[in-house]
């Protein structure tokens, strides 16, 4: 069986509008934390930029906030050495979370993960975040006390709604594809267009893209941090099934009935249209065993394999998922699954 499938983001028009809008919010809280934490240094800085152009300011500000940790980006080695547990939401977390959390330095919930974790007593010590909906904050409403971690190109409705309930939090970049021109700055140097906005508005930090899902993207987080362990909890990138798959059409009513009644898709039980999730789904036998999975979700499982084998020192994944159904596998086997390409129908290097 062949086929394509486009994988498309409503938001994709709204991400510059996103990233200058978390810029403005990020250096925002900067001021509010130099005010808090070095007030006399504030109001020198004040008197500074009234005499100075916006180039000068703009540095002396960066100078500062740096000094006083008040940057709110992810910078790294700030966790070198240290093991940070990486939750996803799927349901094999809730079998695994109480062997590893108690004696990780870090453990990271992703999205709904997070308040999953909190809400069955398990330690959590960040929040992180690519998901650029409005959902997030329904996801998060109960604002856990924790630090987040948030991509720049979240909606900034979600940032507006943490820095309310006064939460800690940093910021990094994470890869959308912006399709736009490049831009030559005046020193003469040409940005892709998304690396110029982030430049331009943020503080250095780290501009992440493996794999699809907050998962990966995660991975490639810790590793600027400098961690030393990293283990994958809940990164299923498969459907728990109750019941065999119907010989249904994909989003037939059928097929929508199954998803609803007889997936389990996240480990506070949700089905896998909860979020409002689309139907597509599809799968395939594994060693005799049936996994059904969705678009995303077999590319972050692909990824997730090759990094684990790339980096078995540092990167363990634990549970009954996808990702671990493909170690050993040969390179002919994982060619046969779907693969990321581009619009000409090359193929994107999944690391």
């Amino acid at each position: 069986m062949s086929g394509t499938i486009q994988l498309a983001n409503p938001n994709t028009d709204h991400f510059p509008a996103f990233i200058f809008g978390n810029a403005t919010l990020r250096e925002s809280a900067a001021w509010d934390r130099l005010q808090a934490v070095a007030p006399d240094e504030a109001a020198a800085f004040l008197a500074y930029a009234a005499t100075v152009d916006t180039d000068a300011a703009n540095a002396r500000f960066l100078a500062l906030t740096d000094r006083h940790g008040a940057t709110h980006m992810v910078a790294p080695d700030t966790a070198r050495g240290q093991h940070i547990v990486i939750c996803g939401a799927g349901p094999s977390l809730a079998e695994h979370i109480a062997d590893y959390a108690p004696d990780a330095d870090q453990v990271w919930g992703c999205n709904s993960a997070l308040p999953w974790l909190v809400a069955h007593g398990h330690r959590a010590t960040h929040g992180f975040c690519i998901d650029q909906t409005t959902a997030m904050i329904g996801e998060w409403a109960s604002s856990p006390d924790v630090e987040y971690l948030l991509a720049s190109t979240v909606h900034p409705h979600l940032t507006e709604f943490l820095l309310g309930r006064a939460r800690r939090l940093q910021f990094f970049h994470n890869y959308v594809g912006l399709q736009h021109a490049p831009v030559q700055r005046e020193d003469g140097t040409v940005l892709a267009y998304e690396d110029w906005l982030y430049a331009g508005l943020y503080p250095a930090s780290v501009r992440v893209g493996t794999g699809l899902n907050a998962v990966t993207r995660a991975i490639d987080v810790a590793r600027f941090m400098g961690a030393g362990r990293i283990t994958v909890l809940g990164a299923d990138c498969a459907l728990r099934l109750t019941a065999p798959r119907p010989d249904a059409a994909p989003g037939s009513a059928e097929h929508v009935h199954w998803l609803r009644a007889h997936t389990i898709m996240h480990a506070d039980g949700g089905n896998a249209l909860a979020s409002g999730a689309t139907p597509m789904t599809f799968g395939g036998e594994i060693d005799g065993r049936w996994w059904e999975t969705k678009p995303d979700l077999v590319i972050t499982a692909l990824t997730l394999r090759r990094l684990a084998d790339a980096l078995p020192d540092l990167i363990t994944l634990v549970g009954d998922t996808l990702p671990n159904a493909l170690a050993g596998k040969s390179e002919a086997f994982l060619a046969r699954m779907p693969q990321l390409t581009s619009s000409d129908w090359s193929a994107i290097p999944l690391l």
